[in-house]
């Protein structure tokens, strides 16, 4: 199916929708533009995926540095997105994991593991980010760091229980 979209989507002609976001920050300058059809009926046909409404695709340039980086994404949907949506609705997304990621990092270390145990490695993320959602609960004051909350929860075990109880019985 992804050749078949590719290959769709790479003739100027079979998109009816396009929209270009431009943003600048964090050292870089980053242009988006997507591209999406609604004519999912041939590759519904021969790949008979229910429910698909939108195909699209995001290419992204990157300037950083003076080096200059593209990337192309494929998307499907059930929905019919304009071109608007799925770029909004893609940036959303890796905000939200790159926020993710950068929480599970700065607390954990998680860049710094050395894991190589394919299983373990899944069971770790399990817990840690299982770990981040319990620690962001126990957060009853907006300047409270979580990396604060662990220390003072690992320095007492009073602290401690009285967050999971806390928790357990929220």
């Amino acid at each position: 199916m992804f050749e078949d979209v590719k290959l769709f989507l790479s003739e100027l002609n079979n998109h009816e929708f396009i929209n270009e976001n431009n943003d600048k920050g964090h050292g870089r300058i980053e242009q988006r533009v997507a591209v999406v059809s609604h004519h999912t009926k041939r590759l519904n046909d021969i790949h008979q995926w229910p429910g698909l409404k939108s195909i699209g695709r995001i290419t992204s340039t990157v300037l950083r540095k003076g080096k200059k980086s593209k990337d192309t994404r494929y998307y499907i949907s059930s929905k019919l997105l304009s071109a608007f949506e799925l770029n909004e609705i893609a940036r959303q997304h890796w905000e939200i994991e790159n926020q993710l990621h950068w929480g599970l990092d700065v607390v954990f270390n998680e860049d710094k593991a050395c894991i190589r145990n394919d299983c373990v490695t899944e069971n770790l993320d399990i817990l840690r980010k299982w770990a981040l959602t319990i620690l962001h609960k126990a957060k009853n004051k907006p300047e409270n760091s979580i990396k604060s909350i662990m220390r003072k929860h690992s320095m007492s075990f009073k602290h401690l229980i009285h967050c999971v109880n806390t928790i357990l019985h929220a």
